[in-house]
């Protein structure tokens, strides 16, 4: 019985030891693929930190050259006069520079805003001078090292190009940048505690730094990375800084065009600040699980009828062990006009990629980007709603509308997310339901896509159906589905916010849960009820009914600021059989007149200060066909409408000098051959109180940005349609 028990311990030992060296093993594996992982991490985010940071200089360096190839035309060698253009010009270039110097051809400052006009200083030892000066009458732009200002006594970068006269060099043109232009944005790139951001030279040179630094210390190590010969245009390095000691991860990006290198880094300290918490954690339940595998030893070697039980309640404290290291998420969002923007530039310009000659790997990366950034849109605009609606800001618009329109925009976007998943969808209005309605036809429209989008997306066989019918003082709208079914257990969460049908459906489908609880609050909102019907495992019908008077044909003709389009009539049926498929689908959509020559094409006019979304719009616009002309601004828009007419004008709110509201409402006063073109604002406000603005000056259509590309075609195609068939704008 010893030797058993003997032999039984032994055991026992060996399989506890074994037991604590494969724990140990596994937390060192995981707590090095932890670091590791934290350490990649900051790789990437440093890799795209350093490339926003080279935009944000190539796009302010591209601004300087822009203000001084403007302001060199304006140079005539009359102090006097440039003084007062200077002045002028000063609110439009003080985000940029804060000194506009002239230098004659020997070197002598004889201009500088700065300075009293009779104050001549002596730069002929300046090297952005001396470069001019050896290059005879070559034109370039140069960019210096950050000097100390003889007249303002402050550290800037030098922004020059030579001054010519009949083709010879007769002085240098300087526009003077300081270092915290730069150094300022990176402060927004959020590089936690001990981050940095550099601008450098290819030469090695400190340009700019965050945080703020002395440009009096020595030049960057000629053995970082991005100093080497042949080094790639972008990478990553670790290092300790030779300016503050600290160890980073960093990430460079070039721009050789510029002779300009972006370095941004961040602390392996604040890299690895949650990895330590982690570690902690990782060690002290290793460590409880070790101590209690020891003691649970003591207890088998004492008594052996136990084992059983303390193996069971080893796997429950691994589980809870396990458990516990389950990280826990936020929900966040921030959404703004400067989020819109930026938005419509990466749909925009990803879609005018997509349109160029990829390879089919590349274009479907692009596709990708197209279906992330529409998924981040349609987030970005549930919490907006949901905010506004927790607010109680939601803003509801009643006006005439035609219900046709209303059924066309929901036809054009559900049809095909229907069609990529081969899956029929129809529409069916009832033959007594009236043509028009009073109410808030986007938030109608918004309801039934939320209903409807989600009917696609837990649909795999079959098909969607929306039905419209009459009732008492109003409409029932029917969205019926073959889908998965909704449990009754799960119907009673079904419209709260962050809530799905359960964790399964979220992994699967995807969604943030608000769509439901959005539309339950704009269709009580409209003074409307909302509701579902469903049968787990074989479809659900969701639907709401809302109060909508219909007013006369008369009334409607009159107060309409929209044309009539085509009304979609399916014949009412049953729910879609599991055979129907996309061939099912019914499209009607203006198009440009094919036989048209280039002189009848027609003329646009697009309003659009940013510049990533004048190439959008430019492109898109020229590959309809049609003829187009650019104003950045409401006054250029002005100046450009009186003198010839358009068919079409496109028309952005937030601009420099004049805003698209005030611009509209100018043509419409003032007459001319514009004053009764249709305007269509195209705008990153998405405020209800911006579209009455729009329409109180005198616009006949808006659309939100980020700008969808098919609606745009769709809407252009529909107004220069009514235009030339006589109808009123």
């Amino acid at each position: 019985m010893k030797t058993s028990n003997k032999l039984l311990k032994t055991q026992i030992t060996g399989v506890v030891c074994v037991a604590l060296v494969l724990i140990w093993t596994a937390v060192l594996y995981e707590l090095d693929r932890s670091s590791k992982g934290f350490l990649r991490e900051a790789e990437i985010k440093t890799s795209i930190q350093s490339q926003v940071f080279s935009e944000f200089s190539r796009s302010t360096i591209r601004r300087v050259n822009e203000v001084i190839l403007d302001i060199r035309t304006q140079w005539t060698g009359d102090l006097k006069s440039f003084a007062t253009l200077i002045q002028r010009r000063q609110g439009i270039i003080d985000d940029l520079t804060f000194q506009v110097t002239v230098i004659d051809s020997d070197g002598i400052m004889i201009f500088s805003n700065l300075a009293k006009p009779s104050t001549r200083v002596d730069l002929s030892q300046r090297a952005h001078f001396r470069v001019h000066k050896e290059a005879g009458d070559a034109d370039h732009l140069y960019i210096s090292s950050p000097v100390l200002g003889k007249v303002s006594g402050k550290w800037s970068i030098q922004f020059t190009r030579p001054i010519l006269k009949n083709g010879k060099f007769n002085g240098v043109l300087v526009v003077s940048v300081s270092p915290d232009l730069f150094s300022q944005f990176a402060e927004k790139l959020q590089l936690g505690k001990d981050g940095s951001a550099t601008m450098v030279k290819t030469s090695g040179e400190l340009m700019a730094r965050y945080p703020v630094t002395s440009f009096t210390q020595e030049a960057i190590p000629k053995d970082r990375p991005f100093l080497k010969e042949n080094s790639p245009i972008a990478g990553n390095y670790r290092s300790f800084s030779s300016i503050d000691k600290t160890e980073r991860i960093y990430g460079y990006y070039k721009l050789p065009q510029f002779g300009q290198i972006y370095v941004v880094g961040e602390s392996v300290n604040d890299i690895l600040t949650p990895y330590y918490t982690y570690r902690t954690l990782v060690l002290e339940v290793a460590s409880g699980v070790s101590a209690f595998a020891i003691i649970m030893f003591i207890v088998l070697l004492r008594s052996l009828t136990t084992l059983e039980k303390v193996r069971g309640d080893l796997e429950l404290a691994k589980e809870r062990a396990e458990s516990s290291n389950i990280a826990k998420s936020q929900f966040l969002a921030n959404m703004s006009h400067e989020i819109r923007t930026p938005m419509n530039g990466v749909i925009g310009m990803a879609q005018i990629l997509l349109d160029t000659n990829l390879k089919e790997d590349q274009q479907q990366f692009v596709r990708d980007i197209l279906t992330s950034s529409d998924s981040l849109l349609s987030i970005i605009n549930d919490i907006l709603d949901i905010s506004k609606i927790e607010a109680d800001r939601m803003e509801y618009d009643f006006h005439p509308f035609a219900l046709g329109d209303l059924t066309n925009a929901v036809n054009s976007l559900i049809k095909v997310k229907a069609a990529e998943k081969e899956i029929g969808f129809y529409i069916d209005v009832d033959p007594d339901v009236a043509t028009t309605f009073i109410g808030d036809s986007l938030r109608i429209r918004q309801i039934l896509l939320n209903l409807a989008g989600n009917a696609v997306k837990f649909t795999e066989r079959g098909g969607v159906r929306i039905h419209i019918k009459r009732k008492p003082g109003g409409l029932r709208f029917e969205v019926s589905d073959t889908g998965i079914g909704i449990s009754m257990e799960a119907r009673e969460r079904l419209f709260s916010n962050f809530s799905q049908v359960d964790s399964s459906t979220t992994r699967k489908f995807g969604g943030t849960g608000l769509g439901l609880a959005i539309s339950k609050r704009l269709a009580e909102g409209m003074r409307g009820e909302i509701g579902v019907n469903s049968i787990e495992g074989q479809g659900s019908t969701f639907w709401f009914e809302l109060p909508l008077a219909s007013p006369t044909e008369q009334e409607f003709t009159t107060n309409s600021d929209y044309p009539p389009s085509v009304q979609i009539h399916a014949e009412q049926q049953d729910i879609l059989p599991p055979e129907a498929h996309k061939s099912d689908l019914q499209t009607v959509s203006p198009t440009p007149n094919e036989s048209s020559t280039v002189n009848e094409l027609p003329f646009l006019l697009l309003v659009e200060d940013n510049k990533i979304n004048q190439k959008i719009a430019m492109s898109l616009v020229g590959k309809l066909g049609y003829q187009v002309d650019l104003a950045e601004n409401g006054l250029e828009a002005i100046a450009a409408t009186g003198k010839r007419r358009y068919d079409l004008i496109l028309m952005d709110m937030q601009m420099p000098e004049m805003g698209g509201v005030e611009a509209t409402h100018s043509i419409r006063s003032f007459g001319g051959p514009n004053a009764l073109t249709p305007i269509i604002a195209l705008t990153a406000n998405a405020m209800e109180s911006d579209h009455e603005a729009c329409r109180a000056a005198g616009m006949n259509d808006y659309m939100t940005k980020p700008i969808n590309r098919e609606a745009l075609i769709e809407c252009i195609a529909r107004w220069i349609g009514h235009t030339a068939s006589g109808g009123s704008t």
